[in-house]
């Protein structure tokens, strides 16, 4: 309730006001001219000659000057003026004040909870949405990281390691700042800070080192394509794509081959990871079968700049295809070799079913076995794995590193695990709204393209910044909207190179 001296304080100052005045009447009563000797005189003509007329008030000589009448008239006009601005100055603020007339005082009545309430909505709903455009920078900046990771790798395996070092130097720098705006994500997370002030400072800082990382990869985006040429380097890009692509080929038959194995093996529990990788390769190889040849069409036209693009697209896959069978041979090596330390009665055989290994000598080995593996579900599903599944993994990432490879490695282990499930969830989020829409490469019969946005290798026309989970939830892309390949570059520049009405 609002003290009653605050509702009281206008009257006080009228009266005060009203006091002031009349001091200043009677100050300037009193100091007419003549006004005491003139009473004086008076009263003695009454005393002594009372028959005789009164004796008009004067002074000195019985006379009065004009000068006589500054003083008081003075006094009367200053009254008047202070009591003039004291009224105009009581309804300037009746008419300014934002609090309701029947509560005068801040938050006092029903009004004043209102007005409050509503501060309090509005500063939660500005809180809320930084909170959604930070988790949309991050999820924009790690996939712009990742795609210029990708780019790069290819660049580095054409080009002399003294080219490519102010890029990679770029990279890395992006690197460690989006990695410690994750870090303030979790604390987040977390529910640390619990003051708002504080989450905001928070937030804001996580835009800011976004943004940063942003910045650094876009100011080298130009100097990157002027070193790679792929518009001119088309042909060999083409070639050493393709060549790749044979390759994988080979490999993903026996990635098949080894997860049929360990299907016989073991519980699904000790490859679940894994186990969609092989169908996933096969999805981009499609997709990379498709744009090679149309790359090479263009080629063959003589339209460098649209085989590039095409060329762009195919290394994607080819890339994503890559850390697919890779993972898929690594889980097989890394069940073998625990069943091996079965024998040697080193690990007990139900830890190696459930895929999970005990003991100082495996337990660091297996945790990195789970980094590696959310890493990979994330880099080849980014297009729908939004912001939480990414600040486990970075958390991950970071309690590994800490440990330094000692037998105990905190909670990495369970953090990757977390980054893995909540990735799928998301991914199944984004099957199941739907991501079959229509476009050029659908409606030829050509097909893969859904594989590539699930994967990020063609950047989704209706995100903004490329990230189909920038929500912080998981996206859905329309594949009637696609944009190009991504390229090296951060947001600003990532979709240079553009579908141009290709995809």
């Amino acid at each position: 309730m609002t003290p009653c001296v605050s509702r009281t304080r206008p009257h006080i100052a009228v009266r005060a006001v009203r006091g002031l005045v009349a001091v200043l009447l009677a100050a300037g009563w009193l100091a007419l001219p003549g006004v005491p000797s003139a009473r004086a005189d008076a009263l003695t003509a009454a005393v002594e000659m009372p028959a005789a007329p009164p004796v008009a008030a004067s002074t000195h000589n019985g006379s009065f000057s004009s000068s006589d009448y500054v003083l008081p008239v003075a006094v009367l006009v200053g009254a008047g003026a202070a009591a003039a601005y004291a009224y105009a100055h009581r309804n300037r603020r009746s008419l300014t004040r934002t609090t309701p007339a029947s509560a005068p005082g801040a938050g006092a009545g029903a009004g004043g909870e209102g007005a409050a309430e509503s501060r309090e909505s509005l500063n939660l709903d500005a809180l809320g949405a930084l909170d959604t455009g930070s988790k949309e920078a991050l999820v924009a900046a790690d996939d712009a990281i990742r795609t210029s990771e990708e780019e790069l790798g290819f660049a580095a395996d054409q080009l002399e390691e003294e080219a490519v070092r102010p890029f990679a130097e770029a990279v890395a720098y992006a690197r460690s700042e989006v990695s410690a705006a994750f870090r303030l994500r979790q604390q987040l997370d977390d529910g640390d800070p619990e003051d708002d002030e504080a989450r905001r400072a928070l937030l804001d800082e996580i835009v800011s080192r976004c943004a940063d990382a942003d910045e650094r990869l876009d100011a080298e985006a130009a100097a990157f394509d002027r070193l790679r040429d792929l518009e001119h380097n088309a042909p060999q890009a083409l070639a050493a794509a393709e060549a790749s692509f044979r390759t994988l080929t080979g490999r993903t038959a026996a990635a098949d081959s080894t997860l049929t194995a360990l299907h016989q093996q073991y519980e699904p529990s000790a490859f679940a990871p894994v186990a969609g990788h092989v169908e996933e390769a096969k999805d981009r190889l499609v997709f990379a079968t498709t744009t090679l040849n149309l790359a090479r069409q263009a080629l063959d036209a003589d339209d460098n700049d649209t085989a590039a693009v095409y060329v762009r697209a195919a290394e994607g896959a080819v890339a994503q295809t890559t850390l697919l069978v890779e993972a898929v041979e690594r889980r097989g090596r890394e069940l073998a070799d625990a069943e091996g330390a079965v024998g040697e009665g080193k690990v007990d055989e139900g830890k190696v079913d459930e895929g999970t290994a005990v003991g100082a000598e495996t337990s660091v080995a297996e945790v990195e076995a789970a980094v590696a593996m959310a890493e990979v579900y994330i880099t080849t599903h980014r297009g729908a794995v939004g912001c939480e599944a990414r600040t486990r993994l970075y958390a991950a990432r970071r309690h590994l590193e800490l440990a330094g490879g000692a037998a105990e490695s905190g909670p990495a282990g369970a953090l990757a695990r977390q980054a893995q499930s909540l990735a799928e969830t998301d991914v199944h989020s984004f099957e199941e709204t739907g991501n079959t829409g229509e476009s050029a490469l659908v409606s030829r019969g050509e097909g893969g393209l859904s594989g590539a946005v699930l994967g990020g290798i063609i950047l989704s026309g209706t995100d903004t910044d490329g990230a189909g989970g920038g929500d912080g939830t998981g996206g859905t892309g329309d594949l009637g909207e696609t944009g190009g390949p991504g390229s090296f570059g951060g947001g600003g520049t990532r979709r240079r190179k553009g579908g141009g009405g290709r995809f």
